[in-house]
């Protein structure tokens, strides 16, 4: 039975008052909406015109699953991908299974598919975080939330990249928040998560935010379903399901991949090309670390009920688990889109997490360790020629500013951990302390203005 410890916030309807600002009526909001998705339309298209990777991941699972339904080895040596390079197929047989509906169909409408898919997730995600992040506001707030911050996030790295490679990471996080952020599911919590963990092993971290609650009934749901889905799998493969879960398939090699677009704890250790003990060492160390300040970073939120705890805490388990593994890919830090919520809405109250939020988008759109951001607006580059880094074989000879710019998300992410754990209460005690600053003064000048709006 579960004895878990619910944090709750306040629908719009309980607070007495109008669940958005006055201005904001329904013939604006649908204006605003209108607009959102005709700039994400325009940015879509414009991406699908110039993607210089070809939808590379999204061929490679068409290949492997036609490969399992023509009897071969769906682990084996595949044909060229449509972009000429030959990449294995890496996901369980059970992910191979959803995939299937892609062999019905011409190579054009799968891209198609897959991105609309991928857009879609992406919107639920953002509309999930902003319905808790600002519940007072009702529907009405996170679908303008969605409708701005959904055209804006297309230009960011990781959505870009998993968009371009046909991946699927916003699919997977779609999941992973409608478990977590729904506020009264109609299936079992847990069972998205344990299917997402069924199709790639990571989202199995996300049960870390039901431990914390004491939600051990979601706990268990994940379990079994992550154990359900394998077993299908199984049932579907079963001679690829044993290769891939008992035999040797050769993935382990892409765990050692040290290229500058790994943006992992291990992999920055690795680039600085330090002792493997020593290196060990400290990938350890500052993965428990982390680990700790996610765990009272996640219970600080749930002890004060605050609206956002459940989106916080979702973002915070992503970033444990993105800076803790031995490789994540840029394209793996979609998670990104979620935490802008949350540092927006925070940023509503104070103008250090307004900051806050603005530095991560950039960083998330520049990404210095790669070329100019690729966007369609207007190909705007912060600086003309961008730093480049050194070739792979001589990561020895890096300088230190080449190693804070090749691992700009560790280092945003790790910071931001380190202001959110022991910033608080030296803040917090900073303004109570002051008589000279006023009770109206303390919620911060953003959240004043939206008050008289409202009021």
């Amino acid at each position: 039975m579960s004895t878990a410890t619910e944090v709750t916030t306040r629908p719009a309807e309980a607070t007495g008052g109008s669940p958005v600002p006055p201005l904001l009526g329904d013939a604006v909001l649908a204006t605003v909406a209108l607009l959102g998705a005709l700039v994400t339309a325009y940015i879509v298209n414009w991406g699908v015109e110039h993607n210089p990777v070809e939808f590379m991941d999204l061929s490679v699972y068409r290949l492997g699953v036609q490969a399992w339904l023509h009897g071969q080895d769906m682990y084996g040596t595949l044909p060229p991908t449509v972009a000429g390079n030959r990449l294995p197929f890496i996901y369980p047989p059970f992910a191979a299974i959803p995939f299937v509906p892609m062999t019905w169909v011409s190579w054009t409408m799968t891209w198609w598919i897959s991105t609309a898919i991928s857009v879609a997730a992406l919107a639920l995600v953002i509309w999930l975080t902003a319905r808790r992040v600002w519940p007072t506001y009702g529907w009405r707030a996170a679908t303008l939330a969605t409708s701005i911050l959904l055209p804006a996030s297309l230009v960011l790295q990781p959505v870009t990249d998993t968009l371009w490679f046909g991946q699927v990471n916003m699919l997977l996080m779609a999941l992973v928040a409608a478990d977590l952020l729904v506020e009264k599911p109609r299936w079992p919590r847990g069972v998205l998560i344990g299917i997402a963990a069924a199709v790639k092993l990571t989202p199995a971290g996300f049960v870390l935010v039901f431990l914390l609650r004491k939600d051990y009934r979601s706990t268990r749901n994940t379990v079994l379903a992550a154990v359900a889905a394998t077993l299908l799998g199984f049932a579907a493969n079963w001679s690829g399901s044993t290769r891939f879960w008992f035999g040797d398939t050769g993935l382990g090699r892409a765990a050692q991949a040290m290229s500058a677009n790994n943006q992992t704890v291990r992999a920055a250790l690795e680039r600085m090309n330090l002792p493997t003990l020593l290196q060990d060492g400290l990938w350890l160390g500052l993965a428990a670390l982390v680990f700790g300040m996610v765990v009272v970073a996640i219970r600080r939120a749930y002890r004060a009920q605050a609206p956002d705890a459940l989106p916080l805490a979702m973002v915070l388990t992503a970033a444990l688990i993105l800076t803790a593994s031995p490789t994540a890919w840029g394209h793996h830090w979609v998670y990104v889109v979620p935490a802008l919520g949350v540092l927006i809405g925070r940023g509503m109250k104070s103008f250090g997490w307004a900051l806050a939020a603005a530095v991560v988008a950039l960083v998330f759109w520049v990404r210095p360790f790669a070329p100019p951001p690729r966007t369609p607006v207007f190909w705007w580059r912060l600086f003309d020629s961008p730093p480049q880094l050194p070739t792979e074989d001589h990561r020895m000879h890096w300088a230190l500013a080449e190693h804070l710019y090749a691992n700009p998300y560790v280092l945003v992410t790790l910071t931001l951990l380190a202001l959110l754990v022991f910033g608080h209460r030296t803040a917090k005690n900073a303004v109570q302390d002051d008589p000279s600053v006023a009770p109206n003064a303390r919620r911060g000048s953003l959240w004043r203005i939206a008050e008289r709006i409202r009021g």
